[in-house]
């Protein structure tokens, strides 16, 4: 099996490179990673100077190339690659990780979710699909090993 590092960048690798001017739901799930580091930027899709902004200060901090662009590396150091440090999600919850979930299982699933941070009864049904077909215990609930199996799913 392959270091959890590079199923990390496998799934890093699916999200979309942005910019100024980049707009939807892959700029809310930034925007809501850079609020949980800090910054206090509006949730609104919109990849403007404020959010710029954020991503330089974010990418000085962390000794990468500043340039204001989120691509492969800057994902990388955005989100963590342990799934151990990833919050327990079931429904109800929302925000950035509920967005990975989502994200995630589009790439098992037929049906695409939703991307929109919400954990409803859609991305339950999408989850205890999943932990079924991973023989897993089907309880809708993504902890550990769930998160652990998602990562796996890149391999």
């Amino acid at each position: 099996m392959k270091s959890i590092t590079d199923v990390q960048a496998k799934c890093e690798s699916s999200l979309p490179t942005l910019r100024k001017g980049s707009k939807g739901d892959d700029v809310k799930l930034l925007q809501e990673i850079l609020n949980s580091y800090g910054y206090s930027l509006k949730v609104d899709g919109d990849f403007g100077p404020l959010t710029e902004d954020a991503v330089k200060k974010f990418q000085k901090s962390h000794g990468l190339k500043v340039d204001g662009i989120v691509g492969p590396k800057t994902w990388n150091a955005l989100l963590p690659d342990d799934p151990r440090s990833y919050p327990t999600l079931r429904r109800g919850s929302t925000g950035h990780y509920v967005r990975l979930l989502q994200q995630s299982l589009n790439e098992f699933l037929t049906d695409a979710l939703v991307i929109d941070g919400i954990f409803g009864p859609k991305t339950e049904a999408a989850v205890k699909k999943f932990q079924k077909s991973y023989g897993l215990v089907v309880d809708g609930i993504v902890g550990p090993k769930t998160w652990n199996a998602i990562f796996s799913m890149f391999n």
